[in-house]
């Protein structure tokens, strides 16, 4: 089964997985961006150049590499691509055979909205921080600090903490429709977790965020945790959703707080495979038809660091 990742960008390490969980049976992995310059195109088996998600054709050139390279799983990277090919999935398997590993349109829409994650998570008991009315901070008395962040933004772009008054109206007017919530301090959490397309959970793998930038993890330790995963269960089982997901949590002696879902594999994913989940094959293998049984092979007290790296792009 060959595999395509798109908007590839910098995802070097994933790449490199699927490859690596391609070797035994001679699949290969493909890549797709709209710059030619993409890091992550020089580490495929073969390029591919497309035009931008909101080109118009994009789900058109997509299905052409599919039908032309004989590609059996579609691989999404980045959120802003998730809806067109959650609505396109089934175009995708009846017209080339080929698995979008990606949630349907609805669980999409929720994910990618904090709007509607927040009220997901309110509506099924899942503790999560308050949301507050913009409308009503500073006039009221509410206790600070408070966090900022865009409704439909990513990878901490433009999420500020405010910590008084004078701070919450500058974010408040610098951050076009965000959403408000109370600031929630403790230890921060990222979980890797795979679905079956029937949307079945098939197994998780959670990680400390020891250091991050730019949204993304620079340091981690892989984790077990008992409450963290059985959350992550409920979750899984109140919402649809197939192939690799991210979630993202706050625990603190309080309890634990989920803060959001992204409906797609997320950047440090790879030290979960590193550390023994391997989602590359094991997605491969459910794209594959099979009824797969993972076994418990997740290592905790793992100690990830990640790195820049740089390449000749042309």
């Amino acid at each position: 089964m060959n595999v395509l990742i798109t908007s590839a960008g910098r995802r070097v390490e994933l790449v490199r997985l699927f490859k690596r969980a391609q070797a035994a049976e001679n699949g290969r992995v493909f890549c797709a961006d709209c710059s030619d310059s993409a890091p992550a195109l020089k580490f495929c088996d073969k390029p591919f150049v497309v035009g931008r998600i909101d080109s118009g054709n994009y789900i058109e050139q997509l299905l052409g590499i599919c039908k032309a390279e004989n590609v059996g799983l579609l691989v999404p990277t980045i959120d802003t691509e998730l809806e067109i090919l959650a609505e396109n999935a089934r175009r995708f398997l009846d017209e080339a055979n080929c698995r979008v590993s990606v949630s349907p349109p609805k669980t999409v829409r929720i994910c990618a909205d904090k709007v509607k994650t927040q009220a997901f998570f309110e509506q099924n008991n899942i503790k999560c921080p308050k949301m507050v009315s913009s409308d009503i901070c500073g006039s009221l008395g509410l206790k600070y600090p408070m966090f900022i962040k865009p409704r439909a933004g990513s990878s901490s772009v433009n999420a500020f903490k405010a910590n008084n008054y004078e701070q919450y109206s500058f974010f408040r007017e610098y951050v076009k429709d965000c959403i408000v919530q109370e600031f929630v301090s403790g230890e921060e959490y990222t979980v890797d977790m795979l679905c079956d397309f029937n949307g079945n959970f098939k197994a998780m793998g959670a990680r400390r965020r020891l250091s991050v930038r730019a949204g993304e993890v620079l340091k981690g330790l892989t984790v077990k945790d008992a409450q963290i995963e059985s959350t992550v269960k409920d979750i899984a089982k109140k919402l649809r959703f197939f192939g690799v997901i991210t979630l993202q949590c706050i625990k603190n002696e309080s309890g634990i707080y989920f803060t959001e879902i992204n409906a797609r594999f997320g950047g440090g994913a790879p030290m979960s495979v590193y550390a023994g989940l391997d989602l590359p094959r094991h997605l491969i293998d459910i794209a594959k038809g099979k009824d797969v049984c993972i076994a418990d092979s997740f290592r905790e007290n793992m100690l990830f660091s990640r790195f820049d790296d740089c390449v000749l792009a042309r």
